[in-house]
């Protein structure tokens, strides 16, 4: 049976860049998800933005349990500037990719990344077509719980670290 909890449950940030077709030069990109393994689903909820200060924007993953494969799940992609795309994932370790689309808006994604069974970091890369406007992404995803459990512990002690 698959395996659907590729990247452990729990809070992430992410730093990274983007690039757009237009430009030369990578641009910052940050992004804030939660990941929820349920007995069918692997949910991927968050917000993304240019960099701190910037608007953020709402995404959406789902990854579904396809009874009949071993190694692959569907999966719906949705968020701001994205209309609802279907498509598949392959969960076969070590490195996990996605591909889905919306045909009728001209919208496409592809995403790949490796995952850390133990719950720590992850990197991931990418691209997404929105019609005419296309975009590459890489990132690196960082677990936040022990980040708010170490800023508890120096909030305890006073500023000072331990």
């Amino acid at each position: 049976m698959l395996n659907l909890g590729v990247i452990a449950p729990g809070t992430y940030f992410m730093d990274g860049a983007y690039g757009i077709s237009e430009a030369g030069f990578a641009l910052p990109l940050q992004a804030q998800f939660k990941v929820e393994l349920m007995p069918n689903v692997l949910e991927i909820i968050g917000t993304w933005q240019q960099h701190s200060g910037r608007p953020t924007h709402g995404f959406e993953l789902e990854f579904v349990r396809d009874h009949t494969s071993q190694s692959q799940s569907d999966v719906l992609v949705s968020g701001t500037f994205i209309h609802p795309m279907k498509g598949r994932a392959s969960l076969r370790p070590p490195a996990y990719e996605i591909l889905a689309a919306n045909e009728e808006r001209d919208q496409l994604l592809s995403l790949h990344f490796t995952s850390s069974h133990d719950g720590g970091p992850f990197e991931l890369s990418g691209f997404v077509s929105l019609g005419r406007s296309h975009h590459s992404f890489e990132g690196r995803a960082v677990p936040t719980e022990g980040r708010a459990t170490l800023s508890n512990v120096v909030t305890i002690l006073g500023g000072k670290v331990a």
